[in-house]
This record gives structure tokens, sequence and C-alpha cells, in this order.
């Protein structure tokens, strides 16, 4: 026997008075009640008539916020993808640097900015292999702060002056932890005490690739093509400001730079990261003991609040899934709580990934080359640009305006292959 469908009542448009009404004389309601005291039925009616208002009211943005909360993990998994391919992207990036390998729609390093706002789009990326998802879902399961793939800027991945003068520091902190023994103690509690303010530019998830892959001498190939970018770049910009100079001069509205002190450049000086170096080198004694007292103070409230602050996040995020969840076992219930949110969003995200990754293949067929899958795309690339959404491409476009005339000025040449 078949079931006769529900029928499906349209609430548009409707008042509070109308929902209530019809909450007073509908059949179902009404047998429903008999099971209540009636004394309650009346204030139950006139509240949910309100509350019925304005779920249909504001239907869209409820069904929309249950839809993102309902594939937020699927979500979280995606932006893994995103990651592998940003790492891809990356280590294309340091080859085309040193210029061992040219790349389709890639003229200048700050393409590079452009491919990482559109790294799905991005046509000379070669797939991404089972081998590279495994090792992803291995980085996951090793690895239960991962908050560097939720965080990091889409700029951020392709930062090549920002890695490599990290690792050059990483590097020189090294040698200097070897030759400076003595000093490693109060090195350790600067560290500790301003940890806060430290940013780790390098994501781990490019780490852990790097140590399973042996891409980590990538980033240790010379920057010939960013070197010569540079120097042409600094030429153009002379060239425009001369032009403009003489553009002035002709028309007579020219005045002549006020002279002032040479420059030179000097580092930018924080009041939190660089503050402990100001205090040891030039404060004096009681200073120093009370300026320590003071980081720690600072350094248990700083840590306190945000431990609340997430620890409520944690427990309001627990309380937004119908399923059982057990809480980890840890030392304290705070620690467990935070525990088991992480380990809860890892499975589901593990669980995710596999089919983030089966939609990004779609997008290739395995009976074509890449070679042509990555020419077909190429040619029918378009960038929609939009003039108030995207001030990077006018960047883009007059950097790459002063690399030409540099590079015409200097070499006779007017292209970008060098």
């Amino acid at each position: 026997m078949k079931r006769t469908p529900k029928k499906r009542m349209d609430y548009t448009g409707w008042t509070e008075e109308q929902h209530a009404e019809h909450l007073k004389t509908h059949p179902p309601y009404l047998e429903y009640y008999k099971k209540f005291s009636s004394t309650s039925i009346e204030y139950f009616i006139e509240s949910y008539a309100s509350q019925k208002l304005n779920m249909f009211e504001k239907r869209e943005d409820y069904e929309e916020a249950y839809e993102t909360h309902q594939t937020q993990f699927l979500t979280d998994a995606e932006r893994f993808i995103d990651a592998i391919l940003q790492k891809k992207l990356f280590n294309l990036q340091c080859q085309w640097r040193a210029g061992l390998i040219n790349l389709p729609l890639v003229e200048t390093s700050e393409d590079f900015f452009h491919w990482a706002k559109e790294i799905r789009q991005c046509p000379f990326i070669p797939p991404i292999t089972p081998d590279e998802l495994e090792l992803c879902m291995n980085y996951l399961k090793e690895e239960l702060d991962f908050s560097d793939v939720e965080i990091y800027q889409q700029s951020e991945w392709q930062d090549y002056a920002k890695m490599k003068n990290q690792m050059l520091v990483d590097e020189y902190e090294e040698n200097k932890e070897e030759d400076d023994n003595d000093e490693e103690e109060d090195d350790d509690l600067k560290t500790e005490l301003f940890k806060p303010y430290q940013c780790q530019i390098y994501p781990d998830i490019y780490r852990f690739f790097d140590t399973f892959q042996n891409t980590a001498n990538l980033l240790r190939l010379p920057d010939i093509r960013g070197e010569k970018e540079k120097i042409y770049k600094e030429e153009g910009y002379r060239i425009e400001k001369q032009k403009e100079e003489d553009e002035l001069k002709a028309k007579g509205e020219w005045k002549e730079p006020e002279p002032g002190e040479p420059y030179v450049h000097r580092p930018l000086l924080y009041p939190h990261s660089d503050l402990p170096d100001f205090v040891e080198a030039v404060e004096d004694d009681a200073t120093k003991e009370v300026f320590k007292a003071y980081s720690f103070v600072q350094r248990i409230g700083t840590y306190s609040k945000e431990c609340d602050e997430e620890i409520d996040e944690c427990i309001e995020f627990l309380r937004s899934f119908e399923e059982e969840i057990p809480i980890e076992a840890s030392s304290d219930w705070e620690s467990a709580i935070l525990l088991t949110v992480r380990k809860f969003k890892q499975l589901k995200t593990l669980e995710m990934l596999p089919y983030a990754y089966e939609t990004y293949m779609l997008e290739f067929d395995d009976d074509v080359p890449f070679e042509q899958i990555m020419a077909e795309r190429v040619s029918r690339y378009h960038y929609d640009y939009k003039a108030q959404k995207d001030y990077l491409y006018e960047s883009r476009l007059r950097s790459k305006r002063y690399i030409l005339d540099g590079r015409e000025a200097l070499d006779g040449v007017r292209d970008f292959n060098y």
C-alpha cells in the first residue's frame, strides 16, 4: 500500500496571528495537545507562533547555516586538497625561479600570487596522485593541530621571499645554538614568554611533504629569475619617475626636493616582539626584574583568556552534533574537551578526504595525457578581472610594465625570457 505524501504548507507571507490561529484549529495539533495540561497550551501556542514566524522569515539564513554545519568537514577536506595543490605550485615556483623550467601563463614571479588565489583553476599543476593523497592523510593523522591549513591566506602559500628568509633565519639559529650553548637557557625563556607573537611562515604541511618527497632543497635553489626581475623592475621604476620629472620640468611645475639625510634601511621596532631585546639592552636592573614578572602575568592572563574562549567554543561545537561523541581521556577535563574536538575534527576530515579527492579528480580524464589537458586548459583560461575587487591585478600589470621597461633599457629586449 502506497503512503500518501504529506501536503507541504506554504507559509509565505503569514502573520503571527495567522500562525497562532492555525495552531489553535488544525486537527493534528489539537490531537497532540490532549497529552498536556490545558493551562499550558495557550502560552505554548503564543510562543511558538512567534518563533514559527521568525523561522520562515529567515528560512534561507537558517538553512544555509545548517547546510554549512553539515558540510563543514567536506569543506575542511577540500582545504587539504587545496593545500596539496599549493605545495605542488610552490615546488614549481622554486624551479621556475631557478630557471629550470618554464610555465605557461607565468611571466613574472608575481603571477604565482595570482595562481595561489586561483589554485583550482591553475592549468599547469599536475594532478594530485593517490600517493600524495595518502601522504596528506598521514599528515592529518599525525597532526592534531593543523590550523595553518585553516588560517593561511591564499597569497601566503606562495610567499617565496618570506619562506626563503625563514629558511635562512632557521639555519642561522641552528648554527647559533651550536656555537652559543651558554645562552641556550635564556633563549628558551624568551621563546616561551613570547610564543604568541611568533609566526610560522613555512606551513607545517609543506615540511611534512618535504620530509617524504625530498623536496626541501627546492627552496635552496638560486633565485635567478627573481634577482633579474628586481634589477629590471628598479630600472623601470627609475625610468618612469625620471619621465614624470621631465614632464613637470617642461611645464615649469617641477620643485626640487629638499635635501635630507641619506636613506638608510633599518628594521622596524615592534612593541611586542622586540620589547624583550629592548629591555635587556637598555633598561636598568630594577626594570628588568619588574618586566620579567610583568611578562609572566601577561602570558598567563592571555593564555587563560584564550583558553576559556576556546573551551567555550569547543563545548558549543560538540553540542551542535546529534551523534554521541566519546570524550577523550586526559589529565583534566579542559584538556579532554580540547583533545576530543581535535580528534573528532581529524576523524571526520579524514573520512571526507577521499570524497574531496574523488570530486577533484573528475576534472581529469585518465585516457588523456596531462600535457594535452594542460594545453586545452591554458588555451581556454580567461581571467575575469574586476577592478574594485582585485587591486593586485593592477599591481601585477604595473610591475610587469616596470620589468619590461627596465629590461628594454638594460638589455635592448622587451620580453620576459630572462
